[in-house]
């Protein structure tokens, strides 16, 4: 298999499994603090915990990371020169597969939830105080940032992480931003080369940035290296390819650290290099099986990614209480088959209703996914 065929295919093929960890991002529960784990009486409540960690964040957390990458890299791709009618090019293609899809599952997503509230509200369940704290801008605000939880951070202190109302679309936000920033990232590639790279990585690492929704270092960095692959016509595959011997042990040393540290403050100075590590592990695993196991990614499943990603965040609630109101979990096992229930149901309702989309009313799917269907 020729190599610039096995790298689209290994993208394609990285799509739905970097979805599928979004939604088990987002299904982490009950809670787990790790750092009162006592080695000594390891308990099967400690097992399932940090299982849990692993599957809903050491390695859900690499996959904003690996969307960034590709995504720059399929930015730059063919680009020979760059110059204002290539960028116009470029803001128009995207305006289409990321603006209106951005703005679109963001007010679906704004009918949804408060017209929930709403129904909650009839029933007398909730409290109206939430309902009536959207005030005429804030409503507007939500499509861009609606909430802005504190991370701690061990150099830089507290910083925000700015979520728009669906959340999960902070990404796609982020993107458009790294759409419009491309001409100033272009140029830093070519006039820096790795240099550049360097100095984004050094403000990952210290978190030091200029916080503002929108403008995310690991945004920067991550989308600016995938630009890098594509502006100097390098091959993704075969460029991680030369490092795989020491990423995988190395791999499994940054995770399990990185799952053992999870919530203390020496986390901070690890995940930087367990996310670039991950990244390139990702990378050769599924290039392993696409061309020695003959593995090939479904294209209905390919393309249903991105639905997959727009659309979880508006059912994840309902589902997630429907299991606990189904197995009323007390016991750990009860737990656990909550935990595996529900992104298995949200996973499936997604692909049953992308498939009733597609098939019934594909112009909606043109027009709501970006010409993703």
């Amino acid at each position: 298999m020729e190599v610039e065929e096995l790298q689209s295919r290994t993208i394609d093929f990285l799509r739905f499994p970097m979805a599928v960890g979004v939604i088990l991002a987002h299904c982490f529960f009950p809670p787990y603090d790790i750092t009162k784990l006592d080695y000594s009486c390891f308990t099967q409540v400690d097992f399932w915990g940090i299982m849990r960690l692993v599957l809903s964040f050491t390695i859900p957390c690499l996959t904003a990371p690996v969307f960034f990458m590709i995504s720059g890299f399929l930015f730059f791709k063919n680009v020979d020169n760059w110059n204002k009618q290539v960028y116009s090019q470029k803001l128009q293609s995207r305006f289409k597969t990321l603006f209106i899809p951005y703005f679109f599952w963001n007010i679906l997503a704004l009918i949804f939830m408060h017209g929930g509230m709403w129904i909650y509200l009839i029933r007398g369940i909730e409290d109206d105080s939430w309902i009536h704290s959207y005030n005429n801008w804030r409503w507007l605000k939500s499509l861009w940032c609606d909430f802005s939880p504190m991370m701690p951070h061990a150099i830089s202190g507290a910083f925000p992480l700015y979520r728009p109302i669906n959340a999960p679309l902070w990404f796609i936000r982020d993107l458009i931003v790294m759409a419009i920033c491309s001409p100033l990232i272009y140029f830093l590639v070519k006039k820096l080369k790795i240099y550049f790279l360097i100095l984004l990585f050094i403000a990952f690492y210290t978190n030091i940035w200029i916080y503002t929704p929108g403008f995310n270092v690991l945004a920067f960095l991550f989308f600016s290296t995938g630009a890098y692959f594509s502006i100097n016509k390098l091959n993704i595959v075969e460029e991680c390819r030369k490092v795989q011997k020491i990423t995988y042990p190395l791999f499994v040393v940054l995770l399990t650290l990185t799952t053992l540290l999870f919530g203390t403050p020496t986390n901070d100075f690890i995940i930087p290099f367990y996310a670039l590590v991950g990244v390139v592990v990702f990378f050769n695993l599924s290039a392993y099986y696409i061309e020695k196991r003959n593995v090939k990614a479904n294209p209905f499943i390919v393309k249903s990614a991105f639905f997959v990603f727009v659309f979880h965040w508006m059912i994840i609630h309902s589902i997630v209480n429907l299991c606990k109101d189904i197995f009323h979990p007390v016991l750990q096992w009860e737990f656990m088959i909550c935990y595996f229930a529900s992104p298995t149901l949200i996973l499936g309702c997604c692909l049953l209703i992308y498939y009733l989309l597609r098939r019934y009313v594909s112009g909606f799917c043109k027009f709501a996914l970006g010409s993703r269907y």
